[in-house]
């Protein structure tokens, strides 16, 4: 049997277009790999802040943060619980859109990159951070250092601006990220960090 032009034409446009499928299925594959990293990313910072709200029940001393941070001597308050509630909320929801979360969390990046109130040399020493789980100090504030009440310099405290700014602990946002982003342009107040280095 003779195949004509027109069969032939009509199978090198399958062939085209089965090639084009493959090349397409091999890109989903890859992205719904990336997305399957930033998912397991996501849950282990889930599982962080679990981990620090079953502390603060369980040690019935309204204290959230780790022993590293005693000398600080902070104490909880509703703002605190609510924030931290808000920001396992806001923490799941990137679960199921990590592309928003990928693009926003560049943002946010650079939004502390280019302000004096991130000192990242600052709070890697104040915390003896040096292993950031593969993040820069920016981005492990953003993900994990805020959720324990850590300061991003000596100028900003994360504790206090939740304190003072209830709406702030509400939307669980990340305090200085808020800041940075709309508390500046409403002359909201900042304190200094009461971390005391040893």
């Amino acid at each position: 049997m003779k195949i004509n032009d027109v069969e032939k034409s009509e199978i090198n446009k399958k062939i085209i277009e089965n090639k084009d499928l493959r090349e397409k299925l091999d890109k989903l594959q890859i992205e719904l790999n990336r997305e399957k990293r930033e998912r397991e990313k996501v849950l282990g910072f889930l599982f962080l802040s679990q981990e620090l709200l079953e502390k603060e029940r369980n040690k019935n001393t309204s204290n959230v943060f780790s022993e590293s941070m005693d000398e600080q001597h902070h104490s909880s308050s509703p703002a605190i619980n609510i924030w931290l509630r808000a920001n396992i909320f806001r923490q799941s929801n990137y679960f199921y859109k990590s592309r928003k979360f990928k693009k926003g969390l560049s943002r946010k990046i650079n939004l502390l990159k280019n302000s004096v109130l991130f000192n990242s040399d600052w709070y890697i020493e104040s915390y003896n951070i040096f292993n950031f789980y593969g993040m820069k100090p920016e981005e492990h504030y953003i993900k994990i250092g805020a959720l324990e009440g850590y300061d991003p310099s000596p100028d900003f405290s994360t504790n206090e601006y939740i304190r003072t700014h209830a709406d702030v602990a509400e939307s669980g946002q990340n305090p200085l990220v808020h800041y940075l982003s709309f508390g500046i342009n409403e002359n909201r107040s900042i304190s200094n960090s009461k971390l005391v280095k040893k």
